[in-house]
């Protein structure tokens, strides 16, 4: 049996440090893109912004958060985990990339229906997108749009 080599001081401090920064940072821009997103659609505003991308931010933060608490038992704590422990962590590092992969898409064709259905529609010319990143800009109004783009220029 090989002795297993004890983790550099760096990798003890580090990751969990960086894991539950990151978890923090992604959970943070979905929340606030899923607010920005709900407050234009609840207060019936002029434009709504739609951030696609963020949505695919809550999937990959909770498997990242998973990794947080792996590293902080492992690391930190120095325990093993329970076999049934890292099973319900599979089970939920799964979870969150079903998530991760199906929801954006749900929530836009959702969003899209809603919206259609009061008066609003896509205004090609402001939204964006950068591969799986995509901002689609709803507006109510035909005019709305075209005095977006002309501030774009």
């Amino acid at each position: 049996m090989e002795a297993q080599e004890n983790p550099s001081l760096l990798i003890k401090l580090g990751a969990p440090i960086f894991f539950v920064a990151l978890t923090l940072t992604m959970l943070y821009v979905f929340a606030s893109n899923v607010y920005l997103t709900l407050s234009g659609v609840l207060s019936h505003s002029n434009t709504i912004s739609f951030y696609k991308g963020a949505l695919y931010l809550l999937g990959s933060g909770l498997g990242v958060a998973i990794f947080a608490y792996f590293s902080i038992v492992e690391l930190w704590l120095g325990k093993k985990l329970a076999p049934k422990t890292s099973k319900f962590l599979m089970k939920m590092a799964i979870g969150s990339a079903v998530l991760m992969l199906i929801l954006p898409h749900v929530a836009h064709y959702s969003l899209d229906g809603y919206l259609a259905s009061n008066g609003y529609e896509q205004c090609n010319a402001a939204s964006r997108q950068w591969l799986h990143s995509k901002t689609i800009v709803y507006v109510n109004h035909e005019k709305v749009c075209e005095e977006l783009v002309r501030q774009e220029k």
